[in-house]
């Protein structure tokens, strides 16, 4: 009954978004007893209904605040509060130049660590078309794409279509035929488009791994390709910019995302209190368009590898300065430990 429950939920969230699921809910529970049991016990196990209500609550403060601020006060509503280091030119390209941002994606709460860094509203993401329909408050911001990779076919100006694992690929599918390839190809347009002529900022996730051996979709490489041919002028004016999200499901679970009752939310707060510390966004110092070395021939795959490379340097980059924020935070711990 559960599972048949799971899927007409599903269902109603792909065709009206999740609010029309959280109502939908709701009302099974007060119409079936055993549904309302189960989902007791699935509530006392991950609290989905509390999570749907805080991310419509993200959507609707965006819609109304704006990127940053809407980002900056849930953040604080949910006690997320990342360590940030940023290089003083990657402060100054998000603040006012073209540019293309990238990082890993391994939480899902990266977005509105990256939106808490903006007081602009010309800023753009590459997503998938369900980010919509979780987040209609952001919808006037993401640049949808099929939940499949961004990847080029030979000629390189086609996009293949290649279906991604994916544990929410049940519920993300959708039952209608779709031109994915011509409507993908339409995104990474815009995305060109919108930073190579109107001078805005796209940030995509090639990845949500910090594998150093995770595939990247070469959509990226492709945007890279298109921009890079487009003048000298905005090869020089455009800058890339990646971006270094340590931050697990420990931090998210450990947050006000969850209520105070929740054994996961105490379990993610002692596994963060010993061992993680807090989350944290590293932005090196941008590198301009122009400046991007590609080993062979710039395809694709060779200027996604370029991205990939650039990225990693950054993620080493990290590493030095997260050692003495993390050598900080265990030095205070045994000092609030002595004082105890």
């Amino acid at each position: 009954m559960l599972s048949a429950a799971l899927d007409d939920l599903a269902h109603e969230c792909r065709g009206q978004g999740l609010a029309a699921a959280v109502d939908r809910y709701d009302e099974m529970r007060v119409q079936t007893r055993r549904f309302r049991f189960a989902s007791d016990v699935l509530e006392s196990l991950i609290p989905l209904r509390r999570l749907a209500s805080e991310l419509l609550y993200y959507s609707d403060v965006v819609e109304h605040h704006g990127l940053g601020p809407g980002s900056r006060q849930a953040l604080e509503r949910w006690k997320l509060f990342p360590r940030v280091e940023m290089h003083g030119a990657a402060r100054s390209a998000l603040k006012s130049r073209p540019f293309l941002a990238f990082g890993n994606h391994p939480a899902g709460v990266e977005v509105a660590f990256f939106n808490a860094l903006l007081d602009r509203e010309d800023v753009f993401f590459l997503g998938g078309t369900h980010v919509q329909q979780i987040l209609p408050g952001l919808a006037p911001w993401v640049i949808a794409v099929e939940r499949r990779a961004l990847v080029s076919d030979s000629p390189p100006t086609r996009l293949r279509q290649q279906v991604v694992a994916s544990a929410s690929g049940r519920l993300w599918a959708s039952a209608e035929h779709v031109d994915v390839a011509a409507r993908n190809r339409e995104a990474v347009e815009q995305v060109v488009r919108l930073i190579g002529h109107e001078r805005a900022g796209v940030h995509m996730f090639p990845a949500g791994s910090m594998d150093v051996d995770a595939s990247w979709r070469h959509g990226i490489g492709r945007i890279v390709g298109e921009l890079r041919h487009m003048s000298p002028e905005v090869a020089s004016s455009v800058l890339l910019v990646p971006i270094v999200y340590r931050v697990g499901p420990s931090h998210v679970m450990g947050s006000n995302l969850l209520p105070v009752t929740s054994s996961l939310r105490r379990l993610a707060k002692f596994k963060r209190w010993a061992w993680t510390g807090s989350p944290s966004v590293f932005v090196p110092r941008p590198v301009p368009l122009a400046e991007l070395k590609v080993e062979g021939a710039a395809s694709p795959e060779t200027l996604t590898a370029a991205l990939h490379d650039l990225w990693w340097a950054a993620a080493a980059e990290s590493h030095t300065a997260m050692r003495s924020w993390f050598s900080a935070w265990r030095h205070e711990r045994r000092r609030a430990g002595a004082r105890d």
